[in-house]
């Protein structure tokens, strides 16, 4: 189901102690799931920067569901706005302008990486749903390296392989 993410793999990517924490962060925003068990990826963005919010000291009832747009772009809409005499295709392309000047929140190529790198810091045991969310493929068979990362068949998960991620040790030898 392409852009859609299973609900049960939010656990893990958020880190969090059971499945009521998710469900209670998807009630709390009032997100109804696209299919049953899943969310679109505009519901997995805004479950995403509530993350964020919670991990800086917020609350689900503080969080502002709806994307802040910043004193500039309100006035430059504002211009927009200010001038009727513009035809529907200026118009339009005013307001393409003005949604693209505002920072859009990009994922770096390492954050794959950090994200690997804290579950082997932290010792985490990931099913192979998480593994997939982070670098994109499923690991198959007993163990199998990623860069510099090693995944080792760890038992089950549920219905899911586990497996516990370390790092190689890339150092060279003197």
């Amino acid at each position: 189901m392409t852009g859609q993410t299973k609900i049960t793999t939010l656990q893990y990517r958020y880190g969090l102690n059971s499945k009521q924490a998710v469900y209670d962060r998807i009630n709390g925003l009032g997100i109804i799931p696209v299919a049953k068990g899943f969310v679109s990826s505009e519901q997995l963005d805004l479950l995403d920067r509530l993350d964020k919010h919670i991990k800086l000291g917020g609350a689900i009832a503080d969080f502002p569901k709806t994307a802040e747009i910043d004193p500039p772009a309100l006035e430059r809409i504002q211009q927009v706005e200010d001038q009727p005499q513009l035809d529907l295709p200026s118009i339009v392309y005013k307001l393409i302008e003005v949604i693209g000047s505002q920072k859009q929140e990009t994922r770096s190529h390492l954050d794959k990486y950090r994200e690997l790198e804290e579950a082997t810091k932290e010792g985490w045991i990931l099913p192979t749903s998480a593994i997939y969310e982070i670098i994109r493929f499923k690991p198959r068979g007993k163990e199998i390296s990623y860069g510099c990362f090693h995944f080792s068949r760890f038992g089950k998960m549920g219905k899911e392989a586990a497996w516990k991620v370390s790092k190689i040790d890339t150092t060279e030898s003197a």
